[in-house]
């Protein structure tokens, strides 16, 4: 047995409009952000799923159900993929625009192609995708999508959005949330949280298609609808919470927004009550339309039996007298004349033998002239012949109002042997008098059709005419045919004209039907009337309800807009602007909160000029000392001799600040003591004549900063007790002291004093010690300068010496001197040259012939190793002092390569001696024998040597050798 609280339509609207709104209200929280667009439109979506999912199973015909129909064929399968969509926006937006963007685009084509071809379907009949309901087969409610969905592009429509999309949606997240590292924890959270719903969803779904499941928990329809609900709620707060966690810019005045998002929840319940309203109306009115045609359907077949009843019943008391078994005619009349009496509506009373034959009549019908043969076709007088308890027909009759209505039942003997029929006939209008069948509203009818289904009484003969002539056939009129098929309940049809009737039929044991009819725009024009006032009604409550919203929150936001106002113009620059406090609430303690602040605002201006001019004057005071710091740093940049840097930096940060004496300290070589180098003052002066020094950490604020590496001052140096008073310096008040460093060491100490009190700040400490760095830096430069140069010059003088001894050696062994003339080059013998005179030889020109040789020295780092003489023949013009000074640049360039090539010629010369020594010492040790071993030395050096005579003595330790052969050993090569 199923089990559910609510009917699934009252489940479905309740969910849908929780649905609906909460999809308002998230659009109108910022409706131009993605976020909010498209988790607004799914939940738009499942809530219209569900509402028309509840109209589907409440709809009871074909008109009913078309839009439901064609609805849930769009929605559907537009919800798996949104969800898509949804969990790539919310947990991996990169895809939106990234590589993977064809997974979004393409979801989002598969979310607008049921919306698309559904459109061509209903506008164009294109029947690509809905095929619409059959009105064959539909008797109202819920069907499967699969049935009114059978386009050829149904099967993939469904199965991609429905079945594919779900997968796809599972395999989504079960990637995002276990296998995709570069996601923060929280989105990784979520894609758990939207796998395990979505999966239990699935699991319910599928336990619904279970018949036992279904029939002991609730219908799947109801199952679909929670299950979606839940998903909405789910996808609704993940989305909301990423709307919150953006916090995206939200336009528009803070009363418009509060009035629409009021609006967006009230107005949505407003309406739901008043479709309430109309929806149960419309029962209760679908109610009374069909309680008053079953009642005029169940009137007519009332008054139908009961006119049988009695014309049957009267007849059969007649014919059980014992006048009418006799046959005999002038017996027979008294009884028919009675009947004739008691039924005066009736055409015609008489009797027939068993051939037909006519005994007795009362009355005039044109068949009572018929033959026997005509009698004994007829219906009527074949059954009662039979001994059937009564037959009735309808027979056309022209003279008759085009029919009567014939009723019959048999004569019996006291044998109870048919001896012949007693008969009636009644004119079909006045039947139709006589059962007083009901007329259903202004335009509805009731009619009789018999066993033939043909038309024999309506209630009114304007309607009955309308519909179809006496004793035309109705078999294939839509209620009549319905009547005959044994359908039940009520039946909704379009008759030739287009118009939509309601009928209701009631079947007879005798195979007569009587039908009530009603138009439904008649039944329905109740449900109009309600609808407009329902509709009006919404529409003025509405109204009310936008006017006291936006009169109630203006009131409300009054003091904000108030303090607005205010914060605007002190932003503009009025001061003097108040808050009124005009509540005591939260906006009352904010209005005396902005109040405080503008008061305190004010005396924080009201000083804020002199503190203006104090910074700036600071400023100025600042920019003056880097700006005089930084020309001091470059001209002592520029100075390259410690003594001159040391006294002139005193000097020129003295001018340059303004200060009364400025001295510069450098730490000795033991670290012992900060002794005074250089200053700019007389008294400064003085103390450099005497050698002024300070002992480091123990003397003055300068030792203290020799010893710790860290500034000081001191504001009034004449009442400070820790620091000493300087008779050179009497009129000192204020004394700073700045560390030169290099490499975090301490080199020195800058002493600056001034006349003033309190002349020194903490700013000009920063200042300063920008300069004093400079300073430091110079003073180190200068001095590894100065060590290079040095350096360089002794290096220079080394050089230059070895040099000088390396040619003289050489020349001495052997001088080098060439001639070059027409003949070319050829060696000559170097000519000897006092070394004095070649020493303070220079290139000279000789007056006369000498005019034409020209002199060069070769000198080379001090060492004069020849010359270079150049002369003309008397036909050629003499030396021209160009000439010469190309001459002396070309033996400027020639003196490098000499130098190059002697240098090469002496490594050759040692790669040959060590070449020597090495084949020498390796044939030497080629031998263990010692007399070998001696033998072979003196062979080798000999000839190594090319001497004629070598000789090894072998002696012991203690002696030189005797000479004789006896105590010396002697080894010779000669």
């Amino acid at each position: 047995m199923t089990v559910t609280l609510l009917p699934t339509e009252y489940i479905a609207w309740f969910l849908a409009f929780i649905e609906l709104t909460l999809a308002l209200y998230i659009l109108a929280l910022n409706p131009r952000q993605l976020a909010n667009q498209l988790v607004a439109l799914f939940l738009g979506v499942v809530g219209l799923n569900s509402f028309f999912e509840g109209q589907f199973v409440q709809a009871t015909r074909l008109t009913q159900a078309y839009v439901p129909s064609v609805a849930l064929a769009v929605t559907t399968p537009m919800i798996q993929p949104l969800l898509i969509l949804i969990t790539i926006l919310l947990i991996k937006k990169s895809w939106i625009s990234g590589r993977w963007r064809w997974i979004w685009w393409g979801t989002a084509v598969l979310t607008a192609l049921p919306f698309i071809v559904a459109i061509l379907d209903v506008r164009f009949g294109t029947r690509l995708y809905y095929t619409g309901l059959d009105a064959q087969t539909y008797s109202g409610g819920f069907i499967a999508l699969r049935d009114y969905t059978q386009g050829v592009l149904a099967p993939f429509i469904r199965i991609m959005g429905i079945q594919v999309a779900f997968l796809f949606l599972l395999g989504l997240l079960i990637y995002l949330a276990r296998f995709d590292r570069s996601l923060p924890r929280q989105p990784q959270r979520l894609a758990v949280l939207l796998f395990v719903t979505n999966g239990i969803g699935g699991v319910i779904l599928l336990a619904l298609q279970l018949y036992s499941l279904r029939e002991m928990m609730m219908t799947i329809q109801a199952g679909t609808l929670i299950v979606s609900f839940f998903l909405g709620l789910v996808y609704g707060y993940a989305g909301f919470q990423q709307i919150i966690s953006e916090r995206k810019l939200q336009r528009g005045s803070l009363q418009n927004r509060l009035t629409l998002l009021v609006l967006v929840v009230t107005a949505p319940l407003l309406f739901g009550i008043a479709f309430f309203i109309v929806s149960q109306s419309n029962q209760v009115i679908e109610a009374q339309a069909g309680n008053l045609l079953r009642a005029a359907s169940d009137s007519g077949s009332g008054a139908l039996r009961a006119w049988l009843n009695s014309r049957v019943s009267a007849l059969q008391q007649a014919a059980a007298q014992t006048d009418m078994a006799g046959l005999q005619a002038e017996q027979q009349v008294p009884v028919l004349q009675n009947l004739a009496a008691v039924y005066p509506s009736v055409l015609w009373i008489g009797t027939y033998d068993l051939n037909g034959k006519l005994v007795s009549q009362k009355g005039a019908w044109s068949l009572a002239g018929a033959t026997a043969d005509d009698v004994r076709r007829q219906t009527w007088f074949a059954q009662s012949a039979q001994g059937v308890p009564y037959s009735i027909q309808a027979i056309p009759e022209a003279g008759a109002a085009s029919g009567v209505l014939t009723v019959a039942v048999p004569i019996l003997d006291s044998e109870a042997q048919v001896v012949g029929v007693l008969a009636l006939a009644e004119k079909l209008s006045a039947f139709g008098q006589d059962l007083d069948l009901m007329q259903v509203g202004n335009s509805g009818f009731s009619y009789v059709v018999d066993e033939q289904d043909r038309l024999v009484g309506f209630s009114s003969a304007g309607s009955g005419e309308a519909l179809a002539p006496i004793l035309a056939d109705m078999s294939d009129y839509p209620p009549v045919r319905a009547a005959r098929q044994g359908q039940q309940g009520d039946v909704f049809f379009l008759d030739g004209g287009g118009v939509s009737w309601r009928a209701h039929a009631q079947r007879l044991e005798n195979g007569w039907a009587v039908i009530a009819q009603q138009p439904e725009a008649e039944l329905r024009a109740s449900l109009q009337v309600v609808q407009r006032s329902a509709g009006w009604a919404g529409v003025a409550g509405l109204g009310i309800l936008l006017g006291l919203l936006w009169l109630t929150i203006r009131q409300s936001l009054s003091p904000v807009q108030t303090l607005t106002k205010v914060a605007r113009a002190i932003t503009a620059g009025d001061l003097s602007q108040t808050v009124e406090v005009e509540t005591s609430d939260e906006l009352g303690i904010l209005s005396e909160t902005f109040n405080q602040m503008t008061a305190q605002l004010r005396e924080s201006i009201a000083g804020l000029e002199q503190r203006v001019a104090e910074r700036t004057f600071d400023l100025e005071r600042r920019s003056r000392q880097l700006e005089a710091a930084a020309k001091v740093a470059k001209e002592a940049a520029s100075i390259r001799d410690i003594r001159q840097l040391l006294t002139r930096t005193t000097h020129l940060i003295s001018r340059n600040f303004g200060f009364y004496h400025v001295g510069i300290f450098l730490v000795d070589d033991a670290r012992q003591y900060a002794v005074l180098q250089a200053a700019n003052s007389e008294g400064g002066q003085r103390m450099l004549a005497r050698e002024h020094k300070l002992r480091i950490g123990q003397v003055g604020i300068v030792g203290y900063v020799a010893s710790t590496g860290l500034p000081r001052i001191a504001l009034d140096v004449g009442e400070d007790a820790v620091f000493f008073n300087n008779p050179d310096l009497p009129e000192t008040r204020s004394e700073m002291a700045l560390p030169l460093k290099i490499r975090d060491q301490v080199i020195g100490v800058l002493d600056v004093q001034s006349i003033q009190a309190a002349a020194f700040t903490n700013e000009d400490v920063e200042t300063l010690q920008l300069m004093t760095d400079q300073i430091a830096l110079a003073l180190e430069n200068t001095r590894l300068l100065q060590e290079s140069r040095s350096a360089l010059e002794e290096l220079n003088a080394l050089y230059g010496q070895q040099t000088r001894q390396a040619w003289r050696q050489r020349l001495e062994r052997k001088a080098i001197a060439y001639r070059y003339n027409r003949l070319g080059i050829q060696p000559v013998e170097a000519l000897p040259v006092d070394q004095e005179a070649r020493s303070e030889r220079t290139a000279q020109e000789s007056q006369g012939a000498e005019a034409y040789e020209l002199t060069i020295p070769l000198v080379l780092r001090g060492q004069e190793l020849g010359t270079l003489t150049l002369r003309r023949e008397h036909d050629q013009k003499p030396w021209s002092k160009e000439e010469r000074n190309l001459a002396a640049d070309l033996v400027g360039a020639v003196l490098p390569a000499l130098e190059i090539a002697r240098l090469v010629e002496e490594i050759q010369n040692r790669a040959q001696v060590e070449s020597l020594v090495g084949q020498v010492s390796n044939r030497v040790q080629s031998s263990l024998d010692l007399e070998t071993v001696v033998k072979t030395a003196v062979q080798e050096i000999g000839t190594a040597v090319k001497a004629s005579r070598v000789q090894i003595r072998l002696s012991d330790g203690g002696s030189s050798g005797t000479g004789r052969l006896e105590e010396d050993r002697l080894i010779q090569r000669s």
